[in-house]
């Protein structure tokens, strides 16, 4: 008993070590230029649960789909090496896209303690603060001329994203230093846009709490209307970064919160609106410059651009040039014109991982809204910090689906290992409803 309580706190320091060194990767590996930054915590985890003693627990509807999709990367490696992609390319597939998931069958258990689950709050909150504050502190850098070379992402990313012109593989059209655009921690808009609507839309319930019970942290406290400056504050950086659909996503994570809220829907609607209008009016001389960049870019035709035909050929073509053995478990098709330009990412990634790959994520996908939605029904009348977790890991997803559509910025660096806490957690909450009904049959023998 006593050694699985110690390998459930090395296990808990482990994951929150993972999250962090994940999450400043970029800035790290500035200095340690190595990739095994994000790896040696979540090796060490996979040790750590395979030689310490506990007692045996069922798989779930969570779980049981994700060791299959663990399954099928491992089964890629395999077949990619032997349709000419490299062994060590194959790996690094599996490494980057299917690896992380494996978070979700050694933390599911270790996030049955209440008191870790809502030390996962706290530290996904620090991260959306972080990530907040960065992102208006670069963009006060590049209001008043100072260098963005300071933050250590920058000068690494010029020399390994191939958007940039001084990287070894730019692509054509690829922008030099002096025009980057605001990066963020992640490294890209697309990552850190994506990365910071998804922490704000888990820690969103919490924000928004009245019940003084379901606080778990100072930043609750305080007036109503001061929850909705943290509202603001996220539009204002997702505003400062540009991305569309990162601003559709925000909201209608918004929208679904406040329409989805017990008798104070219109309530919500009206002060989240009001609240909007008024700072709006406040500093509209200080957005009116990002909302005329955000507009020219839709001005753009980019949407055209996505759709017409020649895209959509290009799409098709890739689809249907392979073989059905490409067709259904991915190859590389970064050979064909225009490949980087499919701007349905999702697609790109069922390209390159197959059309199995693409049934198994979206059955994990809603399999676990499904159950996120049974969850809030049964947790209707309940005055615990579970709803308000099962809601977070509902408004994430859903946050992450919109942007799957377009970018899939959910596959890449911090947000993929996030995804699978979130699979982890629900999984979790399956195993604890498991366990509540046997205590009640058993009561009632």
């Amino acid at each position: 008993m006593a050694h699985t309580l110690s390998s459930n706190k090395l296990l808990q320091s482990l994951l929150i070590l993972q999250l962090t060194l994940v999450f400043f990767q970029l800035g790290i590996r500035h200095f340690l230029d190595t990739t095994l930054v994000r790896d040696v915590c979540l090796l060490l985890a996979i040790l750590v649960y395979a030689f310490s003693s506990r007692n045996p627990v069922r798989k779930d509807p969570i779980s049981s789909i994700v060791w299959l999709m663990i399954g099928y990367g491992v089964l890629l490696i395999f077949i990619h090496s032997l349709n000419g992609s490299s062994l060590i390319s194959a790996v690094t597939q599996f490494r980057n896209f299917f690896l992380p998931l494996a978070i979700v069958p050694i933390y599911r258990v270790v996030l049955l303690e209440k008191e870790f689950r809502s030390k996962i709050v706290k530290f996904v909150f620090i991260l959306f603060a972080i990530l907040l504050v960065d992102v208006y502190l670069e963009f006060f850098f590049q209001l008043i001329g100072l260098s963005r070379d300071i933050f250590p992402w920058y000068p690494f990313q010029y020399t390994h994203l191939y958007r940039f012109s001084t990287a070894p593989d730019a692509i054509p059209g690829a922008v030099s230093p002096e025009q980057a655009p605001i990066l963020g921690i992640q490294g890209w808009p697309l990552n850190t846009s994506a990365t910071l609507l998804g922490l704000f839309a888990f820690v969103y319930p919490w924000l928004m709490a009245d019940n003084s019970k379901l606080k778990v942290m100072k930043f609750q406290s305080g007036s109503h209307m001061t929850k909705y400056l943290w509202l603001i504050f996220c539009a204002g950086a997702l505003l400062v970064l540009q991305v569309k659909t990162t601003m559709i996503a925000f909201v209608v994570v918004i929208l679904i919160d406040a329409f989805t809220r017990r008798g104070k829907a219109i309530n919500s609607f009206f002060a989240i609106s009001l609240v909007f209008i008024l700072v709006a009016a406040l500093t509209k001389e200080f957005w009116a410059g990002i909302f005329e960049v955000f507009s020219d870019e839709f001005a753009e035709g980019e949407l055209d651009y996505i759709l017409n035909p020649e895209t959509m050929r290009n799409l098709f073509n890739a689809f249907f040039s392979g073989s059905p053995i490409d067709l259904l478990f991915g190859a590389d098709f970064s050979h064909l014109p225009n490949f980087e330009n499919l701007e349905i990412r999702l697609l790109v990634f069922t390209l390159e991982l197959g059309i199995v790959w693409l049934i198994i994520f979206c059955i994990i996908y809603f399999r676990a809204l499904k159950l996120g939605k049974r969850f809030l029904r049964k947790y209707s009348c309940d005055s615990s910090i579970d709803p308000l977790f099962v809601k977070g890991i509902q408004l994430t997803l859903i946050s992450y689906l919109i942007d799957m559509l377009h970018y899939a910025n959910q596959m890449y660096l911090f947000n993929i290992f996030f995804f699978g806490v979130l699979l982890s957690l629900m999984s979790s909450f399956i195993i604890q409803n498991r366990n509540a009904k046997s205590i009640s049959n058993s009561s009632c023998l």
